[in-house]
C-alpha cells in the first residue's frame, strides 16, 4: 500500500466521526441525557477540587497526605528508559515501515483498502487484555492495541539489544521497558478503550465519576486498593484458626493454636512468617489455611506474631529478629518439655531462620530444631530474580533517604515494589477495573 493509500484508509476510517460516534452511543443520548452526564461531570470536578485541597493543606502543614513524590523514583526510572536507543534513525525507520505493513494489514480485515471485509477479523497479535470482541468491532479499537502491542514488541527488543552494559544493568533496561510498555497500554485510557466507553455511556458518566473517587481515595492514603478493606474481620472471615498469645516480648507476640485431635504429635511446630506481613498470612480462609490443616493432621502449632515496624524500632538490625527466633523456639521447648522443634521460615523470616540454625549449631544447640522448612524463602542470593533490579548503591541511597525521617521504610513503598514485578496483574488490572470502569 502507498503513502496516498494509506492516508485515504484513515480518510474513510476517520473522515465521519459521527459515524463512530452514533455506533458508540445509543440513540436519544445526546438529547435529553446531557444533564445527567453534566451532574458526573460536576461530581468529578468537586472531588477534584476537595482532593486538591487537601494536599495543599497537608503541604503546608509539611505532612503530606500522599504516600511520597515520586519523583523519588522516576528519576532512577528515567535514566533507564533514556537508555534505550529509540531515537537512532535505523529504529525509527523500522518503527515506520513495520506500521506500515501492520496497517495494511489491519485495516485490510475490514475492507478499508478496498477489499471484501471478513465477518471475523483475524489479527495478527493477540492478548489477554484485549480478549474482549469489543477491541475488534470497530477498525479504530483494532488498529490502536495492534499499534500498541507492535511498539511493545519493539521496544522490548530494543532492551535486549543495547550493548556495553553490565548484565545487572542489563536487567534493569528490561524492567523498564517492559514497565512502560506495560503503562501505555490503550486499555489504560478513557478514550482508547471500548469497554471503559461503553460502561460510560451505558452509566452516563456515573462510572467515571465513582472511579475518580476511587482513584483519589487511593492517593490519599497512597496505596492502590486491590480490596476492600472494610471486607475482613479478624476472627469471622479472616484467620478463623482459634488460638491465643501465650508468649510476649517488645518485638513479637507467640500465637498457640487449640489442638482439635484426641491425641497431638509429640514435636511441635513453630511457624515464623515475614515481618512485612501479618501474622495470618497462612491463615486467611479456612479453605486456603495451612494453619488449620497442620492442626487437624495433629501437630501442635505456634506462630510468631511480629510486631509492625514503628519509630520505637529503629535501632532494631537483623540479629534481633535471630534472637528472636532463638527465644520463640526456647519458650516452646520449655513450655511444652520437649526437646526440639519442626520450624518454617517464610520469605525473609526464612532467610532468618537459614542464619538462625547457623547461630544454633555454632553454639553446639542445633539439637533444638528438628526440621527446618523454608516456604518462598532464599538463602542464597546470588540468583535472586527481578527484586535485584530495586538492588544497587542509587537505589539503596533512595531507601535510606526514605526511611530517615521516621526509622524505617513505610510499607507502602515495599508494596509497590512488588506490584510493579507483576505491573499487569497487581496495578493496570486494578486501574482499569476501579477507577476506569
Amino acid at each position: 500500500m502507498r503513502d496516498d493509500d494509506l492516508t485515504k484508509s484513515f480518510d474513510a476510517m476517520f473522515a465521519e466521526p459521527l459515524k463512530l460516534w452514533d455506533q458508540l452511543v445509543p440513540a436519544g443520548i445526546r438529547q435529553g441525557e446531557l444533564g445527567e452526564w453534566a451532574a458526573a461531570l460536576q461530581t468529578m470536578q468537586a472531588l477534584w477540587l476537595e482532593f486538591a485541597q487537601d494536599q495543599a493543606a497537608a503541604l503546608a502543614g509539611k505532612a503530606p497526605a500522599t504516600l511520597a513524590d515520586p519523583g523519588n523514583w522516576l528519576g532512577i526510572y528515567e535514566s533507564w528508559v533514556r537508555a534505550l536507543p529509540l531515537t537512532r534513525p535505523e529504529v525509527q525507520q523500522k518503527l515506520w515501515a513495520d506500521g506500515m505493513a501492520l496497517w495494511q494489514t489491519v485495516l485490510g480485515q475490514y475492507g478499508i483498502d478496498g477489499k471484501p471485509a471478513g465477518e471475523a477479523p483475524e489479527l495478527p497479535r493477540k492478548d489477554r487484555r484485549f480478549a474482549d470482541p469489543k477491541w475488534r468491532e470497530q477498525p479504530f479499537f483494532a488498529l490502536v492495541h495492534q499499534t500498541y502491542l507492535m511498539l511493545a514488541e519493539q521496544v522490548l527488543a530494543l532492551a535486549e539489544q543495547v550493548e556495553g552494559v553490565d548484565p545487572h544493568q542489563q536487567d534493569q533496561l528490561r524492567f523498564a521497558a517492559r514497565t512502560l510498555v506495560e503503562a501505555l497500554s490503550p486499555a489504560h485510557f478513557p478514550v482508547t478503550n471500548p469497554l471503559v466507553l461503553e460502561r460510560a455511556i451505558a452509566t452516563k458518566g456515573q462510572s467515571l465519576a465513582k472511579g475518580m473517587q476511587h482513584l483519589l481515595a487511593d492517593l490519599k492514603k497512597g496505596q492502590l486498593t486491590h480490596v476492600d478493606p472494610q471486607a475482613f474481620r479478624l476472627g469471622e472471615n479472616l484467620a478463623t484458626t482459634p488460638g491465643k498469645v501465650v508468649y510476649q516480648t517488645p518485638l513479637f507476640q507467640l500465637i498457640q493454636y487449640s489442638p482439635t485431635t484426641e491425641k497431638v504429635l509429640e514435636t511441635p511446630l513453630v511457624i515464623f512468617p515475614p515481618w512485612i506481613n501479618r501474622f495470618y498470612i497462612l491463615d486467611l480462609t479456612p479453605e486456603k489455611s495451612f494453619i488449620r490443616w497442620a492442626v487437624e493432621q495433629g501437630v501442635t502449632v505456634f506462630v510468631v506474631s511480629w510486631k509492625s515496624a514503628d519509630e520505637t524500632m529503629v535501632d532494631l538490625v537483623w540479629d534481633d529478629y535471630i534472637r528472636a527466633q532463638i527465644e520463640a523456639i526456647d519458650t516452646v521447648r520449655a513450655r511444652l518439655g520437649v526437646k526440639a522443634v519442626h520450624t518454617i521460615g517464610y520469605c525473609v523470616a526464612g532467610t532468618t531462620l537459614a542464619a538462625t540454625l547457623a547461630v544454633l549449631a555454632r553454639r553446639k544447640q542445633a539439637d533444638k530444631v528438628k526440621s527446618a522448612t523454608f516456604f518462598t524463602a532464599q538463602v542464597d542470593f546470588e540468583q535472586a530474580g527481578e527484586l535485584k533490579i530495586f538492588i544497587d548503591d542509587q537505589q539503596l541511597k533512595v531507601v535510606e533517604q526514605l526511611a530517615q525521617e521516621h526509622g524505617y521504610l513505610d510499607g507502602r513503598y515495599m508494596a509497590t515494589t512488588f506490584n510493579l514485578l507483576r505491573g499487569n496483574d497487581l496495578i493496570w488490572n486494578y486501574v482499569v477495573k476501579n477507577y476506569l470502569l
